[in-house]
C-alpha cells in the first residue's frame, strides 16, 4: 500500500534535503511562544513566533498560487517554476561563498526545501538561528527577484519534472490516487490530469515563465512565518529589511469557492502486474482553518485513529483477500490506510484498501459502513474524548519541530483560519461536541468519490 508521500506525488514535492512533516491540526499551542502578525506595505503577510528555549530558527514561506490560477494550456507551470527555483537554490548554496553556512547547515541536518501543493507553492527552512538572515535573503531573492532562465535551464527543469511524472505512472497507489482525484474533483483543474500537465509543461516557453513569475510570484500573495529564539519585535525589522523592497502584485487574489459534490462518483482503471485490486474512497470536509474542519479532524480520528472504527475492525485488519491473514503479517503491513486531511478549500478523508478483486465491493461497503456510522453519531462520549485526546497529543508532538510549527502557523494565515485556531487548540478541540461532529458528517459525508485500480485481466 502507498505511503502518504506516494499518495501526494501527483503534485511532486521538490526538496533540497529530505523533509518529514507530520500533518497535525494547524494551530498555535506551544508553551513560551509569543506570536505577532502584521502586513508589510507591499502586502506580505508576516507571522513571528518567539521561543527562547531553542537556538534553532525555522520559517515557512507560502504563496497563494493555486492550480485554479493557471490556464489549462499552461498546466504544470507551477511545478516547472518550483523546479527551476530549486535548481537555482541548489547551485547558489553549492557555489556562492557567502552561502557556505547554509551548505554546512544542510549537511548537518538542516533543511532548505521548495514545494508545490494543490492550492499554494512555497518553501521552508530549519537551521541555526545565526543563519536566519542569510536564509531569508536567499529565499526572498529566489521568489521575488527578477529571473531570466536560459533555454538549457528550462529544458533541464522540464526533463526532471516530466521524468518524475512518468516514473510515477504505473505505480498502483499513485494511479489509484489519480483516479480518485478525477472522481472527487470532476472537470476541475484540481483533478490533476497528468496528460494535460505534461502537455502544458512541454509547451511552456521562457516568456511564459517570466510572465507567470511577474503575475503570481509577488509579495501580495505571500505568507511568511518565522519561529526563532528572538522576540517578534526584533524579527520584524529584519523581515522588513529583507522583503520590504519588493513590489506588490497588481492582481487581487480571488477567493476560492468550491461546491460540495451532488453525487457519488467512481473512476475505474486497470494496471499491469497487479496481484490485487486497490481502492481509494474519500469524503469531503469543511474548508481548512474553520471550526468545522476541526470537527472533521475528530471524525478522521474516530475512523482511523489508534482506537478508530476502521483500526479496530478485524475485517479491515485482516484484509479482503478471500483468506484470513496471520496477525504478524497484517500488523506489520496492514492492508488499508486512512489518509489524513490536508490543507485545502475542500479537504478530504481518504481510505486506501488493497483487496482481492473479487472482494472489492465488500471493501467499499465495509469502509462506507463506518463512514455512515459517524454520520449517524454511532460513537460514545468515551470514543469522542479519546479522539480529542489523540488529536491534541499529535498536535503537541508535531509542534515540537520548529519547521512544522512555522508551517502550521503560516498555512493558518494563508487560509484565514478562525481565531480559535491561533489561540489554544486544546481548548478549541474540547468545545467540539458529538453534535458538531455528526452535523459535519451529515453534510459532508453524504457523497463519496472512489478511485479503483483493477488487474488488467
Amino acid at each position: 500500500m502507498p505511503s502518504r508521500q506516494v499518495l501526494i506525488l501527483a503534485l511532486p514535492i521538490l526538496l533540497l534535503t529530505a523533509v518529514c512533516t507530520a500533518r497535525a491540526p494547524a494551530a498555535d499551542n506551544v508553551a513560551n511562544a509569543h506570536i505577532s502578525r502584521h502586513d508589510l506595505p507591499n502586502g506580505l503577510h508576516v507571522t513571528a513566533a518567539a521561543d527562547p528555549l531553542t537556538d534553532i530558527a525555522a520559517f515557512d514561506l507560502a504563496l497563494d498560487i493555486s492550480v485554479l490560477d493557471i490556464d489549462e494550456d499552461k498546466a504544470g507551470i507551477r511545478q516547472l517554476i518550483q523546479q527551476l527555483l530549486l535548481d537555482q537554490l541548489r547551485a547558489a548554496v553549492a557555489e556562492e561563498p557567502q552561502l557556505a553556512g547554509l551548505s554546512a547547515a544542510v549537511k548537518g541536518g538542516g533543511t532548505l526545501a521548495v514545494s508545490c501543493e494543490d492550492e499554494y507553492v512555497g518553501a521552508r527552512a530549519s537551521l541555526p538561528s545565526n543563519l536566519l538572515p542569510v536564509a531569508l535573503r536567499t529565499f526572498a531573492d529566489l521568489f521575488f527577484a527578477p529571473h531570466e532562465f536560459t533555454s538549457q535551464q528550462l529544458a533541464d527543469a522540464k526533463s526532471k519534472v516530466i521524468g518524475a511524472y512518468e516514473r510515477s505512472l504505473g505505480n498502483v497507489g499513485e494511479d489509484t490516487y489519480r483516479l480518485f482525484r478525477r472522481a472527487f474533483w470532476g472537470k476541475s483543474p484540481l483533478a490533476d490530469d497528468t496528460s494535460t500537465i505534461l502537455a502544458g509543461i512541454a509547451a511552456t516557453s521562457p516568456d511564459d515563465i517570466a510572465a507567470c513569475l511577474k503575475r503570481l510570484y509577488v509579495p501580495s500573495r505571500a505568507y511568511l512565518c518565522v519561529v526563532s529564539p528572538s522576540p517578534a519585535e526584533q524579527i520584524a525589522p529584519l523581515i522588513e529589511e529583507v522583503f520590504g523592497s519588493y513590489e506588490a502584485g497588481a492582481e487581487t487574489v480571488a477567493p476560492r469557492i468550491v461546491n460540495l459534490p451532488t453525487s457519488s462518483v467512481v473512476r475505474v482503471g486497470s494496471g499491469k502486474d497487479m496481484a490485487q485490486a486497490a481502492v481509494l474512497l474519500g469524503v469531503p470536509l469543511p474548508p481548512y482553518g474553520t471550526r468545522g474542519f476541526v470537527a472533521g479532524q475528530i471524525a478522521y480520528v474516530l475512523l482511523g485513529g489508534a482506537q478508530g472504527r476502521l483500526t479496530e475492525d478485524r475485517i479491515m485488519q485482516r484484509g479482503f483477500f478471500g483468506l484470513m491473514l496471520p496477525r504478524s503479517l497484517y500488523e506489520k503491513r496492514p492492508p488499508f490506510k486512512v489518509v489524513a486531511p490536508r490543507p485545502g478549500t475542500m479537504p478530504f478523508i481518504g481510505v486506501y484498501v488493497a483487496a482481492d478483486p473479487r472482494y472489492i465491493e465488500d471493501a467499499r461497503a465495509q469502509v462506507l459502513s463506518h463512514i455512515e456510522a459517524i454520520r449517524r453519531g454511532n460513537f460514545s462520549e468515551e470514543d469522542l474524548q479519546a479522539a480529542k485526546d489523540q488529536l491534541v497529543n499529535e498536535y503537541a508532538l508535531a509542534c515540537d519541530r520548529y519547521a512544522t510549527h512555522a508551517e502550521f502557523l503560516n498555512i493558518n494565515a494563508l487560509f484565514g483560519a478562525e481565531p480559535g485556531l491561533n489561540a489554544d487548540f486544546a481548548a478549541l478541540v474540547e468545545t467540539v461536541s458529538a453534535d458538531d461532529v455528526t452535523e459535519v458528517a451529515q453534510k459532508y459525508f453524504a457523497h463519496h468519490a472512489i478511485g479503483v485500480q483493477m488487474p488488467a485481466n
